[in-house]
């Protein structure tokens, strides 16, 4: 499985945790202004023929996380986390902050396919190329996964954020169903 660590600023927990339970991924630094940095490192491993797994620069590992992953015969798989921005549950479901996607869900979601999907900002609007923009990679993936008939399957307990620790699970998420 290809590991990588998307970083603008890497969180010193994020860092830490990466280093420790998933010592074989690559950490790539991005440039924060560059508003197309995210697709290029995504698109660089995407389809290359091995599951990938991507961690944002502020998620928080935790030792269950690769082990479920790499087990884990679903083709889309996340470990949702808490996040400020994500309202009453303040659960993050969605997005690429710990997030894997198997083989077959590259063959067929192809980067074609995500650049397909609809987006719109600031950042990029207007600008060649703004499928490339990061605002919308997440969303994009999600939308063309969800389109050929892929669901995110979720793992617990959660992975963490620099807000809030891993290792939770939600009420509505029994100990029986975690993992």
């Amino acid at each position: 499985m290809i590991t990588v660590c998307v970083a603008t600023a890497l969180h010193p927990q994020a860092r830490q945790s990466f280093r420790k339970h998933a010592p074989l991924g690559e950490v790539v630094q991005a440039d924060a202004a560059d508003w197309r940095a995210y697709w290029r490192v995504i698109a660089a491993r995407w389809g290359r023929g091995d599951d990938l797994l991507i961690v944002e620069h502020d998620v928080i590992l935790h030792e269950a996380v690769l082990p479920q992953l790499e087990s884990c015969l679903e083709p889309w798989c996340l470990f949702p986390y808490r996040h400020p921005g994500c309202g009453p549950s303040g659960w993050m479901m969605t997005g690429l902050g710990c997030t894997r996607f198997r083989r077959e869900f590259q063959d067929r979601v192809t980067l074609e396919e995500i650049a397909s999907q609809a987006g719109n900002c600031s950042r990029c609007d207007g600008k060649e190329r703004k499928h490339e923009c990061w605002m919308h990679l997440d969303g994009r993936i999600r939308e063309a996964g969800e389109r050929l008939g892929f669901t995110a399957h979720a793992h617990w307990p959660s992975a963490g954020h620099r807000s809030s620790p891993p290792g939770e699970l939600p009420e509505s998420v029994s100990s029986r169903s975690a993992g």
